[in-house]
């Protein structure tokens, strides 16, 4: 009886681990989309706001042109890991 049940806690150990990693893997992906986004529209902001400082316009059209670039690019990426996902 006790044989029984110590192979019963570890076939359920055993499968709250999978389903453990495979909820962690779940949030990594979603998590490194969200930063790979971010990422884009700093970058682009970053960019635009020292083409602005150095093109010596009264209006940040570069700023705002490339941090919409940047958007872009982000929800591109994001959205092509999504749909195609990496094996």
């Amino acid at each position: 009886m006790l044989g029984i049940f110590r192979i019963f806690v570890m076939a359920n150990e055993i499968a709250t681990t999978k389903m453990k990693k495979i909820k962690d893997s779940s949030y990594l992906k979603y998590s490194n989309m969200a930063f790979q986004i971010l990422g884009a529209i700093a970058l682009g902001t970053w960019i635009g706001t020292k083409l602005d400082a150095y093109m010596g316009n009264r209006t940040p059209y570069a700023t705002a042109g490339l941090a919409l670039l940047g958007t872009l690019i982000g929800l591109y990426a994001a959205l092509h890991d999504l749909i195609f996902p990496k094996k």
